[in-house]
Formats: structure tokens, sequence, C-alpha cells
């Protein structure tokens, strides 16, 4: 029998009573489910909350029409980074008021305001694409992600008693404005609770963490990490607050790291029905063997395709029975990209077989594997631009061998 067909991606630009104002033509909020999304049992919502001026569309709604000019929107890759995560979960972005004289979360900050818009947007506004209208209350844990001034509207919602049980973790992408007691209060409220607190290198943007450490270090300890260019992945996986400074541009440090926030927490999974970082062809001729020391390359058109169309080069490495071998790469600076340097992972292959495969081993969003060879193996090792674009820029190779004779007795 044929497997059943994977759920399509899709998304929804919706205008709700309950939204937080009214933007005719415009909706007031977007929402989206990635490939293979599974709306049985418990939700698990993202909620992003957008900086200043901007737009959920912005984040959600790339090649949409834009209802008020009928322009296409180019997207900031909010939507396709939190589907490269892999989580089983749904990304909300309501629209906020950002029009002066107004209040920024407008009905939201109405003491049912909340509740009514979960219970809209979940009930008669995604009903049918969710099984059946569903409540707040089918909500299981929400995940609240703001940008920059997305980051004290977080602030303003987290003492709602609606929300208490269900906001696991709080997400802010140069965000941390106004009283950074607010979040410190909020994550030692609960053992569940995590913060991560992601912000760029402004004085102003500093002093703010270093007050917010300082309140939060006597009673997290451990569990606290503050960070300058650490792998973003394990930082999140081993502590409860994390607070990492990182070369980024302020509006783009979402489409840099929330994939790799949202997958290393503890979020439901969905299954992927094939590995995007496999050739969509057969690359022909002979690759460049691999010496020890540095290589230097380049992603660049020409080269071969991914099947998310990433870009990627192959090179040969040759190790001899009990060798082993570490192999870094490091993506150089590319001044169009906002955070400054090619995001690069490795994949590696013994024949057909891939035995390693790497993305942020190293802090800076640099990659390494180690390979041991139990017999003489010639490898394939392929660099390619982490996501399904097909990023162009410089990297660096790194070899280092080193012999083990105890390998295979």
């Amino acid at each position: 029998p044929r497997p059943p067909r994977r759920p399509e991606a899709w998304t929804e630009a919706l205008s709700l009573r309950a939204g937080v104002a009214d933007f005719s033509p415009r909706a007031n909020v977007l929402a989206h489910a990635p490939e293979g999304f599974d709306p049985r049992g418990p939700l698990h919502l993202v909620v992003l909350l957008h900086g200043y001026s901007h737009t959920p569309y912005f984040w959600l709604g790339g090649g949409m029409t834009d209802p008020r000019t009928g322009q296409r929107i180019i997207g900031w890759g909010g939507r396709e980074r939190h589907d490269l995560a892999g989580t089983n979960t749904l990304i909300v972005a309501p629209q906020c008021d950002d029009r002066p004289g107004h209040r920024r979360m407008g009905n939201l900050s109405r003491p049912e305001g909340l509740r009514a818009f979960f219970d809209e947007l979940l009930g008669p506004g995604l009903g049918h694409r969710l099984g059946g209208a569903r409540t707040l209350d089918e909500v299981a844990t929400i995940t609240l992600v703001g940008s920059s001034a997305g980051g004290p509207s977080i602030g303003a919602l987290l003492s709602r008693p609606e929300l208490a049980s269900r906001v696991r973790t709080v997400v802010l992408f140069d965000g941390l404005y106004g009283d950074p007691g607010v979040f410190a209060r909020w994550v030692l409220g609960a053992p569940a609770r995590r913060l991560v607190h992601v912000y760029s290198g402004s004085a102003e943007a500093e002093a703010r963490t270093t007050v917010l450490a300082e309140l939060l270090a006597p009673r997290l300890g451990a569990a606290l990490v503050r960070v300058s260019r650490e792998t973003m992945g394990d930082a999140v996986r081993a502590h409860r607050a994390v607070l990492a400074r990182v070369p980024c541009e302020h509006i783009g440090m979402v489409s840099a790291y929330l994939d790799k926030i949202l997958e290393a927490l503890d979020l439901p999974r969905r299954e992927r029905p094939w590995d995007p970082k496999v050739p969509r062809e057969t690359v022909r001729g002979e690759a460049p063997t691999l010496a020890e020391g540095v290589t230097e390359g380049r992603l660049e058109r020409g080269d071969g395709v991914m099947r998310d169309g990433s870009l990627f080069d192959r090179y040969a490495l040759s190790l001899a029975a009990g060798e082993r071998a570490v192999v870094e790469v490091m993506g150089g600076r590319v001044p169009m990209l906002n955070c400054a340097n090619l995001d690069a992972e490795l994949r590696v292959l013994a024949g057909d077989v891939e035995v390693a495969a790497n993305d942020d081993a190293l802090p800076g969003r640099g990659s390494r594997v180690t390979l041991t060879a139990t017999r003489a193996t010639r490898y394939e090792v392929r660099v390619t631009a982490h996501g399904p674009w097909a990023r162009e820029g410089p990297y660096t190779l790194t070899v280092r061998r080193e012999a083990r004779a105890d390998v295979g007795r």
C-alpha cells in the first residue's frame, strides 16, 4: 500500500475580531504550519512578536501579495527558519499596533484579550486546518519569540494567568529593553522555564545583559551561561538561561538563529521524508584531494546543488588504517549576509554511506567532524551552506591528522 500523503505546508493570513486591532486591508495575524505538521493531540505554538514598524508579513508572508500595495512580499525567512528546526509546531505572528497613540498589543492587553485571541485563531480561524475547532485550553506549550520591540511586548504579557502554565521558553533577539527584572522574575518563577537572549555588541545591550546576568546568577548558578559566539544549540540544550552575544546585525538575528534555538528546545519533532543535503544529481569527475592543513574554498554558482537548493563543494580525504583526522570548516565573511559570515556545514561519506555530519560544533557557526579509519578508507568531504538557500561565500577547511595504533586491536 502507498504511504499516506504528508500534509503540505500552509500559511494563512487572517483578520480576527480579537486580534490586536483592525489593520484592513491587511490581516492582523499570520499563521504557518510546516510540511508534515500533525495537529492531532495538544498543540505547541511558537508566537513571534515583531519589531517596531515591522509586520508579520516580513517574517511569515514571503511570496504573498501585500493587500495594500499589490506587490509581492519579499520575506525575511522566519517561516523557512521555523520549518528548518524540524519541530511539530505552529508559528503565529500577530500584527502589533505601532500607530501613534495606540497600545502596541491592543485588544490582547485586555483582561480576556489573550484567551479571546487564541480561541478565535484556533477555532473559527484555523479549525479547518487543525481537524476541528481548538481552544487555548488545548495548547500544551507556547514559545514566545520577540524581535527588537517584540521583547518588551513579551514582557508585558508574561504575568498573564492564561499564559503562566503554557509559556515554557522566551527567546529575545536584541529585545531586552526596559526592566531586565521582568524576565529574571519570570524565568525564576518555575523550574521548567527557559530564557534565551541573543544580542548584538552595542553598549546598551551589553549593560542590560549584565544586569540580567546579575539577577539570575545567584539562583541559577551553572544553569546560566553567558556566551560570546558559542555553539548556540549546545548552550540552549544545557542551560535554563542563555545570554549570547553574536556578530549579527540587529534585525538579522532571527534569520540566523531561530531554527538552531527551536531545534535545541524540548519540542515535539516531526518526521522528515527526505534528507535535504543529498545532491540533486551525481557529480562527475574526481574530487580535489584534501591535504593536511588549511584549504581555502568558495561556494559559488556552478558548484553542485543539494536537494534543498544549497550549493556544495566536495573533496577527497584518504586515511590509513588506524589513522584519525579532525576536519573543520569555518565560513568566511559575506558582506550581504546579516550575520557577516557564511554558515557552513559538513557531510562526510565513505562510498555511498554518510558516516559523519555536523552543523555548528564550533563557535561562530563553524562545523567539525572527527573521522577514525578502522581500515584504509577514501572519504568524500562535502562543504555546504546551512539551510535551503543557494548561499555563496568563502570558507576555510582545516584538516588535522593523527595516528592511532590502538584502532582495530
